[in-house]
């Protein structure tokens, strides 16, 4: 990206980035859903599924369960990494709200949803997502966000761990 962009130069700059990793006709070097990321990387034939996956579907139970559901569920896949980013920050947000007013029942519910997540959908692709973003987008801006992500889904781990050791 050359230095001294103007916003409307970085935006540009942005979308043919974001479209050349995330969203290239001819072919897409990194998914940004979790279901056809995890069908690529663990080496599958074929297309991958979008919307109707055993994994997108989970996402999708989850969210429900949670209460909450994503506006634009209908016309993109819920397990993207963005829908999962807010999703947990949702998550964290109740688990707060709750601390917050002392409700240990809501604390340990909400608690229980983040660490199922974490440990079921997050935790399994978004690192090595991560990692494929850095690969393709060199020095690109996209590689700067994915090595914050790395190192907040690694706090999010060592959590998750910590938590573990405690419960034994």
């Amino acid at each position: 990206m050359p230095h001294g962009e103007s916003g409307d130069g970085v935006l540009a700059f942005m979308r043919k980035e974001y479209t050349r990793i995330y969203l290239s006709p001819v072919r897409v070097l990194v998914y940004p859903y979790e279901s056809a990321f995890l069908h690529v990387e663990s080496g599958r034939e074929g297309v991958p599924v979008l919307f109707r996956s055993a994994v997108t579907l989970d996402v999708e139970a989850q969210m429900r369960e949670a209460g909450v559901m994503p506006k634009n569920a209908r016309k993109e896949p819920c397990d993207s990494v963005f829908q999962e980013f807010e999703f947990m920050s949702f998550m964290y947000g109740s688990l707060a709200a709750a601390i917050q007013e002392g409700d240990e029942a809501a604390c340990d519910l909400w608690q229980g949803r983040v660490e199922r997540f974490l440990d079921e959908h997050a935790l399994k692709w978004m690192p090595a997502f991560m990692e494929r973003t850095i690969e393709h987008s060199g020095e690109g801006l996209y590689a700067s966000f994915a090595r914050i992500a790395l190192v907040f889904l690694g706090m999010l781990s060592e959590e998750v761990v910590e938590r573990e050791k405690e419960l034994v």
